[in-house]
């Protein structure tokens, strides 16, 4: 009963003893595996179920407002799109190989806004997180210069626009409008300046400075040029004499000269009217009359007297004179609006940026190399010593038989075991 019960049960140090006499076996068929594995994991399985990511923000002047200098709308989507993937591929010759209509089109890049999951922590302004796969690269060093392009591509699109600026008023747009409209377009293109300054200077404060100057200062100097009081004097002069061009000159004065004549007919009219009226007969309706008469009477008067004077303004010399100065108005607007031009692409190098959160691309998703070695040997190990103790314990088993009948056989002739008898078994066991 006993050796039946020996035979049939396995004690664990039987099993290492069998392990233990191919262990080396076991130890070279699980690093054997296990380096496939993890070979076959790296190349083939881990580039296609995970990616790389960056995360990142863009900030320049303005960007809260999700447009470009220009005022154009910026979409961030634009950043992976086909164009942009094909631009920075382009770019630098360490991304030739890198397949981005393959990567566009399965959708094997993404851009997202990044998000905080935190009520306490808003997400940060203009934050977003780039995703590709990471069969695209042949290591992370590609990968990151790649998304970093990417990402610095809206920066470069921010600064061109900037640098391409301008606030100047068309000299051919201005000559061809009369002195209203050239005293319209000066004032729109000082709101629009100034309007800039403002935007700017609520942005990073009156003090902030571009090339030595404040932004404070830099507004001040172009509000003076054409101020509200010179605007209000300009206007004024030219309602009360009718400026015109040179070129239209004598035409003006013929119109009023003709509006003078049809003014004095009227006039004549209305006296004539007037003395028709006889006091004797006169009633309330007819004293009405008389006044509504007088009133417009009066008015021609007055006009026929502004006319005088505006007929006697409008001279050579006179327009020549109010024409300089608004010349001179407008040549000092463009000077301000090559300033504010310089000041935009300036300040759009010193704020326009991205941002990273990371050195480097980090990788997600997948499963660490690291722990499918681990598992990959551990696992082998214990099938590579099972196959070892199934193959072994039998043989093992066999020879402690063969070792124990020997043993007894001697006992039962000689009455005890022998020192030679027992090295002897000693030997088989250990076999």
């Amino acid at each position: 009963m006993e050796d039946e019960s020996e035979e049939s049960g396995v004690s664990i140090a039987d099993l290492w003893r069998a392990a233990k006499k191919r262990l080396w076996v076991i130890l070279l068929a699980a690093a054997v595996l296990t380096s496939v594995a993890v070979l076959a994991y790296v190349s083939y399985i881990d580039p296609h179920t995970a990616d790389y990511t960056m995360e990142f923000t863009l900030t320049y002047p303005g960007s809260a407002s999700q447009k470009y200098p220009d005022g154009s709308l910026f979409y961030f989507r634009d950043i992976i799109s086909p164009e942009a993937l094909s631009e920075v591929k382009e770019s630098d010759a360490r991304f030739s190989d890198i397949d981005v209509i393959s990567m566009s089109q399965s959708d094997d890049i993404t851009i997202e806004k990044g998000e905080s999951g935190d009520e306490a922590r808003p997400a940060e302004e203009g934050l977003y997180i780039l995703s590709v796969k990471k069969f695209y690269f042949d290591d992370r060093g590609e990968a990151t210069a790649f998304l970093r392009a990417l990402a610095q591509r809206p920066i470069k699109e921010a600064k061109a626009r900037a640098k391409k600026f301008d606030f100047s008023l068309d000299k051919g747009i201005f000559d061809g409008g009369v002195f209203e409209d050239k005293l319209s377009l000066l004032m729109e293109q000082k709101s629009s300046i100034l309007s800039r300054y403002d935007a700017w200077i609520s942005e990073y404060s009156g003090e902030y400075r571009v090339s030595g100057k404040s932004l404070k200062n830099y507004r001040t100097e172009a509000s003076a040029v054409i101020s509200d009081v010179l605007f209000e004097e300009l206007t004024k002069e030219l309602d009360d004499y009718g400026y015109v061009s040179r070129e239209l000159l004598l035409v003006k004065i013929a119109e009023l000269s003709e509006e003078k004549e049809i003014n004095e007919r009227k006039i004549d009219e209305i006296k004539a009217m007037l003395e028709e009226v006889r006091p004797v007969t006169m009633t309330i309706d007819s004293s009405n009359y008389e006044e509504g008469l007088a009133e417009v009477l009066a008015k021609l008067i007055e006009r026929n007297v502004e006319i005088d004077r505006q007929i006697a303004a409008l001279n050579i010399e006179n327009v020549e004179t109010f024409e300089a100065r608004i010349e001179t108005v407008y040549e000092k607007m463009q000077d301000v609006a090559k300033t504010v031009s310089e000041v935009a692409s300036v300040l759009y190098e010193q704020e326009s940026r991205a941002d990273f959160k990371t050195t480097n691309a980090v990788s997600e998703g997948g499963t660490s190399a690291i722990l499918v070695g681990v598992g990959v040997f551990v696992l082998t190990a214990l099938i590579a010593g099972a196959i070892v103790c199934a193959v072994e314990l039998p043989k093992m088993r066999a020879r402690e038989r063969a070792a124990a009948e020997t043993q007894a056989e001697k006992d039962g002739k000689g009455g005890g075991p022998s020192d030679k008898a027992d090295q002897t078994a000693d030997k088989t066991t250990e076999e």
